[in-house]
């Protein structure tokens, strides 16, 4: 025998009941499936995003390492010869130089566009998370013979004698000086000119 009633059938002799849902307990189920996945992709996009904005940034932002680079044997029409990095370790002439780097502000920190008549240029530039590495012997302060506008993380050619500084151990000082240097703007095809591979 079987009975009818509602949504509910009853079957005599088996003891199981068949409950069938209603469309609102249906529809309440999928919105609710709908909210986790919408919920789960804000998540993802939370996080995904600023991962991703850094990654764009940095990329853009990312400029040649020059710290490795050999000079090729050339002259510029004034009679300074390239130097590389790698040649501050080794003994320092009294020829005059030229040395390709970025200005960066000395031990305070200048606004852009400002006139200065000290900076420190370095082999790399750092990046927009990454600040660049002030290591002493891998630091000139150059010294213009006239003030220059100081464009930070500009590249530039500083030509002039170099010199041992006075800077202490432990110290954030650059082991070099380049007094009375005269400062150029340098361009990235420079690099390949002046440099070898």
């Amino acid at each position: 025998m079987r009975v009818k009633s509602g949504a509910a059938s009853y079957h005599h002799g088996v003891g199981a009941r068949v409950i069938r849902k209603s469309d609102s307990a249906l529809n309440a189920k999928k919105a609710r499936r709908k909210k986790e996945r919408l919920t789960l992709w804000a998540i993802i996009a939370v996080i995904a995003f600023p991962l991703f904005l850094g990654y764009i940034l940095v990329a853009a932002d990312i400029r040649s390492d020059l710290s490795e680079l050999k000079p090729a044997k050339l002259l510029d029409d004034a009679g300074f010869a390239p130097m590389g990095w790698p040649e501050l370790e080794g003994s320092v002439t009294e020829r005059p130089v030229r040395m390709i780097g970025y200005m960066m502000d000395g031990y305070r920190s200048y606004p852009g566009g400002v006139n200065v008549d000290m900076f420190v240029l370095l082999p790399e530039a750092g990046q927009f998370l990454h600040p660049a590495h002030r290591i002493p012997n891998q630091m000139v302060e150059v010294w213009p013979r006239r003030p220059v506008l100081f464009r930070n993380r500009q590249l530039v050619w500083a030509m002039g004698r170099l010199n041992r500084t006075m800077g202490k151990a432990g110290e954030e000082k650059a082991a070099w000086a380049m007094g009375d240097a005269e400062v150029r703007p340098a361009e990235p095809r420079d690099i390949a000119k002046w440099f070898e591979p």
